[in-house]
């Protein structure tokens, strides 16, 4: 599985995971 070819065929997931994953440290570091 090549990280170009799934940036490709699913950006918006890419997009969704990295907001996903920068929700998580905001909310574990400001708690």
């Amino acid at each position: 599985m090549d990280i170009r070819e799934t940036l490709r065929r699913y950006p918006c997931i890419v997009v969704f995971s990295l907001f996903l994953m920068i929700m998580l440290i905001v909310v574990y570091y400001t708690r």
